[in-house]
């Protein structure tokens, strides 16, 4: 049996390596102690088993470990007893839809990015046309002046 502390999505957890649950060198009972030692170490109690085995059908074996669970922690153990198969499917499924969710942010991102381009070229585009008209106001005061001269001269 091992103990491992971890953080996971910013929370503390508990992992307990419990006995080898396939090891015919020990006995129901000597399993079932031993598990039971493993709990103590998860107080108030676990919250999701996981049973690594290998793909393919379910054994012998591994069937007898899922009646065991069920001894020690009772029926409805074996709805929190979750195999290393399906944690993969889930993470396989929570992996996908990250991947959505980052696609759909950069979707937005996108289309904010594109808008917030148009508005800093309308902008833009403003800023030329003030000064434009402000060379053009500028020039036709010159102009007046000129003529304003030239007037005075004759």
């Amino acid at each position: 049996m091992s103990e491992r502390d971890w953080i996971c999505c910013g929370r503390p957890v508990t992992v307990v390596d419990t006995p080898g649950l396939f090891d015919t060198s020990l006995s129901n009972e000597e399993i079932q102690q031993e598990m039971m030692r493993c709990i103590e170490l998860l107080a108030p109690g676990p919250h999701v088993f996981l049973l690594v085995i290998a793909v393919g059908p379910f054994t012998k074996e591994e069937r007898e470990t899922l009646q065991l669970i069920k001894m020690t922690f009772g029926q409805k153990a074996e709805t929190y007893t979750m195999e290393a198969e399906r944690a993969f499917r889930l993470m396989q499924m929570n992996r996908e839809k990250e991947e959505e969710l980052r696609q759909e942010i950069e979707a937005v991102k996108a289309t904010y990015e594109s808008e917030i381009k148009e508005i800093k070229d309308k902008l833009e585009e403003e800023k030329a046309k003030g000064k434009i008209r402000e060379f053009l106001l500028v020039e036709r005061g010159i102009t007046m002046l000129r003529q304003r001269r030239e007037n005075h001269r004759h």
